[in-house]
């Protein structure tokens, strides 16, 4: 048994263990990290959040762009005209419309480096998984959970199937034994021991 803070310190520890005793593949240990399992579940939750923030920014930025388009094809045809009133008009809105691009565009780049920081966050949650096994097994955990994980991007945030490849399902609290039963224990005292007993009360 190997107890330790967290799913790193015992992938080390389990990993000397391997190397001294000469594993060459090892993929039978009982795992419980509550503590990674709960962070697997707020980062997968986060980068659903951060798909359907792309996906929203994406949107905008087809409209804006569809927008300037259009601004730019009546500035056309009002300089055509001659039409310096609307021209200056479209001008104006061309340029809002440029500074909500530019905006947008801030927006995306936030958005891309916070899904890179995920990625990278679920990745170390792999790795220190896969840590825990030696040998072929090690990389059949990685390209598992990578599968789940793209599967992820498919369907509601669910953490269930990625954290069953990575530490096995959650362990059960065992329960306490029942306490004994004392009148069975009366009853099969010596009779000569149980007149002495209550004799003394």
């Amino acid at each position: 048994t190997i107890c330790a803070d967290g799913a790193a310190v015992a992938a080390d520890v389990f990993q000397d263990l391997c190397s001294r005793l000469q594993i060459k593949d090892l993929d039978d240990a009982t795992m419980n990290f509550p503590t990674e399992r709960a962070r697997l579940e707020t980062s997968l939750r986060d980068v659903a959040k951060n798909e359907s923030r792309r996906i929203h920014l994406l949107a905008g930025a087809v409209r804006d762009s569809d927008r300037a388009e259009l601004i730019l094809r009546k500035f056309e045809e009002a300089r055509k005209m001659s039409d310096c009133d609307i021209m200056r008009y479209h001008l104006e809105a061309l340029d809002k419309t440029n500074e909500a691009i530019f905006k947008r565009q801030e927006k995306r780049i936030e958005n891309h480096e916070e899904a890179q920081r995920l990625q990278k966050d679920l990745g170390l949650l792999i790795q220190r998984a896969a840590n825990l096994r030696v040998g072929p097994s090690k990389t059949r955990v990685v390209a598992e959970a990578r599968a789940a994980l793209k599967n992820h991007y498919k369907r509601l945030p669910d953490a269930t199937d990625l954290a069953a490849i990575l530490w096995g399902p959650p362990s059960s609290k065992k329960e306490d034994p029942p306490p004994p039963n004392n009148d069975n224990k009366k009853e099969n005292q010596d009779p000569q021991l149980a007149a002495a007993v209550g004799a003394t009360h």
